[in-house]
């Protein structure tokens, strides 16, 4: 969440800073209310164009795949007006969660349940995968052969032979670990939204200037 105020170290003169003050609280309100509708619509763009408020590329997936991110984030970005401020929010707190975690980096933890969400409960009776077989490979995995330590299988044997279920129980034991339930997903930053003071101090002058024409 972020909220602009009129600061000390605002750009506003001095003389501007007390008419600010002077107002009456419905035309602070007016004031704040277009700062936060031009600081949204600033912050949308560059979050639709999956760039940071200074128009740097976000951080791609770690997988690379090229399938745009956080596309619902943008529409619920809001500005909330108040007499002596107006704060930048999110209209409900999972979208708020989500992108305060890009915003700040911070690890996601993510769990099997929601794994299974996702992507579905994997089926342990169908053969196994190519990820699978090269795990195994990689991990020392060997079958019956003619040596006594048995020879090492190929991709094709270990894809026709065995199912997803015993694939992964395997890669298990040969790695001695146990199934995880749960992960800490490190995320990149990927700053969605930022308050540019210069933009603000344009606005409020104007409004001023509009507010002496009257």
């Amino acid at each position: 969440m972020l909220t602009v105020t009129v600061s000390k170290k605002s750009l506003l003169n001095v003389l501007e800073q007390l008419q600010l003050l002077n107002l009456q609280p419905a035309t602070r309100r007016k004031i704040l209310r277009r700062i936060g509708r031009e600081v949204v619509k600033t912050n949308k763009a560059s979050m639709r164009a999956q760039r940071d408020p200074q128009g740097r590329k976000w951080v791609g997936r770690k997988s690379g795949k090229k399938k745009r991110m956080m596309r619902k984030l943008a529409s619920k970005f809001t500005a909330i007006p108040d007499t002596d401020k107006v704060i930048m929010t999110w209209k409900n707190n999972l979208a708020s969660n989500a992108a305060f975690q890009h915003q700040h980096g911070i690890e996601q933890q993510f769990t099997a349940a929601e794994a299974a969400k996702i992507h579905g409960k994997p089926d342990y009776k169908a053969l196994a995968t190519r990820g699978q077989a090269k795990k195994l490979i990689a991990l020392g995995y060997r079958i019956r052969g003619k040596r006594k330590k048995g020879r090492r299988p190929s991709i094709a044997w270990i894809t026709s032979h065995l199912n997803q279920g015993k694939a992964g129980f395997i890669m298990r034991l040969l790695d001695d670990k146990k199934p995880k339930r749960e992960w800490d997903i490190p995320l990149p930053v990927r700053e969605l939204v930022a308050i540019d003071d210069h933009q603000v101090n344009q606005i409020i002058k104007q409004e001023l200037k509009r507010n002496r024409q009257r």
